[in-house]
């Protein structure tokens, strides 16, 4: 099969012109009217410097001349402006070689203007993403295959130095989202600032399918742990007391009682429980203590003194209340003048006690914001389950019977009502 070489010559995008060693042009291909609107027949027999830029003119024919000079093959490269047929002048890099066998000039031309337009958009781009990137609030940074920091973000840089654990912790997850190859997630808090921060490992993979970076995209959401604690909180806390609601205590309580009975290997929150274990291996039974107090004639504090005065007498009770119990104990406000206290680990003996100081704690004089002083008396009930296997119903109602007692009989000591 035969090849026509100008045809194929005509069909490449780069300009291709012969001239002989005087620069008179001989040939020119299509491209030169593509680029140029310079037709063949208008600048064959013209000299290939009449095209160049007046001011490059002078070191076009010096370069040519040394090339000619030189008598060998070897390829010179090099920029000029070409005059188009419009008057307008286009910039090209030259390829030129000249043939010492038959002294022909061949000159390759290509057009730079669409690689330049083509630079000057990945720069615009680059701009874009680099003020992209620095001025999100998010920080961002990349890890390679060896886990080495290779790009970091104004935002990235400011946390990792403010915090000397972040780059640690990050560059571990980053390292199992690179071995996994899968996105991984993780919620943390910075310890200095409290700050909560989500972070998204994000594997980059190559051509190849494996993954070659990983990219960290780190958001503040501490606003939105907040406000979820908030809602929480509100969920499960009395908004005038601080202390738990009923249904949270309920909640703690049968778990409690669950753990005494040995029936909890773990509680609510997936921790193991610290109950003692005897020597045939299970949980030694521990007894739970339940004491209902109730504010006597609280009625009349709000009949007397106003309802803002009865809000501020409960809130103090709640504050002596909390100021009694240890770490592990709960206290409730479980309605109106009503507070439940949850105990675990007390004897009948010491949960007497802890009776009889909160009837002391609650009777010392409040003072109110507006200096009224008043003093209140509280019954309290006691009721001690060892093994109720849950049935926080049975162990509410021993100890509500027992605080009626105590009210029945305010000079008698509360004693505990054993529920087995």
């Amino acid at each position: 099969m035969r090849v026509d070489a100008e045809r194929l010559l005509d069909l490449l995008p780069d300009m291709v012109v012969m001239a002989d060693a005087d620069g008179v042009l001989g040939y020119v291909n299509a491209a030169v009217e593509r680029t140029l609107g310079w037709k063949p027949h208008e600048i064959i027999g013209r000299s290939v410097f009449e095209f160049v830029h007046p001011d490059e003119q002078a070191e076009a024919v010096d370069t040519v001349a040394t090339q000619i000079e030189r008598a060998d093959d070897t390829t010179e490269r090099r920029q000029a402006e070409l005059i188009r047929r419009d008057g307008t002048f286009c910039k090209v890099e030259l390829h030129t070689s000249f043939a010492s066998g038959d002294g022909t000039l061949l000159v390759v031309l290509r057009d730079l203007a669409e690689r330049t337009e083509i630079q000057r958009q990945a720069h615009r781009n680059e701009e874009q993403l680099r003020a992209l990137t620095e001025n999100v609030p998010d920080a961002l940074g990349r890890f390679d295959c060896e886990g080495q920091l290779v790009f970091a973000t104004r935002r990235f840089k400011e946390v990792v130095d403010a915090h000397d654990d972040v780059l640690a912790l990050w560059a571990g997850h980053a390292t199992e989202a690179l071995t996994r190859g899968e996105l991984g997630e993780v919620e943390h808090t910075l310890s200095e600032t409290g700050e909560w921060i989500a972070a998204r490992f994000v594997p980059e993979r190559g051509m190849d399918g494996e993954v070659t970076h990983v990219l960290v995209i780190a958001s503040d959401v501490t606003l939105r742990k907040q406000n979820e604690m908030r809602l929480v909180r509100e969920a499960t806390h009395d908004p005038l007391t601080g202390l738990v609601n009923r249904h949270r205590f309920r909640e703690l309580a049968e778990r409690s009682l669950r753990r005494a009975a040995g029936n909890d290997e773990h509680d609510h929150d997936g921790h193991a429980h610290d109950g003692h274990r005897g020597a045939d291996g299970m949980d030694a039974l521990h007894p739970v203590a339940l004491v209902f107090i109730d504010l006597d004639d609280f009625k009349g504090v709000n009949d007397r003194h106003g309802h803002i005065a009865g809000d501020a007498v409960l809130a103090t009770v709640g504050r002596r209340l909390a100021d009694l119990v240890r770490p592990q104990d709960v206290v409730a406000r479980y309605g109106g003048d009503e507070f439940l206290m949850l105990c675990d680990g007390l004897t009948d003996e010491a949960a007497a006690v802890v009776a009889q100081r909160i009837a002391v704690a609650l009777a010392a004089p409040m003072e109110l914001a507006n200096g009224q002083v008043l003093s209140i008396s509280a019954s309290v009930g006691v009721a001690a389950s060892v093994a109720d296997h849950g049935q926080f119903e049975a162990l509410l109602e021993a100890a509500d019977a027992a605080m009626y007692r105590s009210k029945a009989s305010p000079a008698s000591p509360a004693s505990p009502d054993r529920r087995p």
